[in-house]
């Protein structure tokens, strides 16, 4: 999976040190299945928080960003204006995509409902590991993801 690495001058409103430089040395997938990856060209303003635009959901109407002052990663629902934590920085956000990717690329049309309710265990396990505080809220980000990964949502080929 091919990285997007933001520019210096995008990511000079992020405080946090590690989340800054973990954008611009490593960045985020550039397109995954759930996320891609866009330059962004302004900062916002989302529930009172500062945050700088990391890319889009590529199912449904929603953005991902990054904190200004924390590093944390947000999705925001654009058409109910609803916010969502989703991991605690760029790097762990960058984890879970690659491992949702990973258990998900298998997942077929074909594949039982006792299959899903299997593997959206173990990707909620992988995710717990990589970043404890993603499944911290009931709805959540990632929670709502895995709920949707154990109703055969997301099976390639659908």
């Amino acid at each position: 999976m091919k990285n997007h690495h933001y520019s210096v001058d995008c990511v000079e409103p992020v405080q946090d040190d590690v989340a800054r430089a973990f954008l611009v040395k490593v960045g985020l997938p550039a397109r995954s299945g759930i996320f891609a990856a866009t330059e962004a060209e302004r900062g916002d303003v989302v529930g009172g928080r500062n945050v700088l635009r990391l890319g889009y959901g590529t199912e449904g109407e929603g953005f991902y960003y990054v904190d200004c002052h924390d590093g944390a990663v947000l999705y925001v629902e654009e058409y109910e204006s609803t916010e969502y934590h989703v991991n605690a920085s760029p790097r762990h956000f960058s984890e879970c995509l690659t491992v949702y990717a990973a258990r998900t690329s298998d997942a077929t049309p074909e594949t039982g409902p006792e299959e899903l309710e299997v593997l959206a265990a173990a990707l909620r396990t992988e995710i717990e590991r990589i970043d404890a505080s993603s499944l911290a809220d009931d709805p959540g980000f990632w929670r709502s993801l895995l709920f949707d990964v154990a109703n055969g949502d997301y099976r390639h080929g659908t």
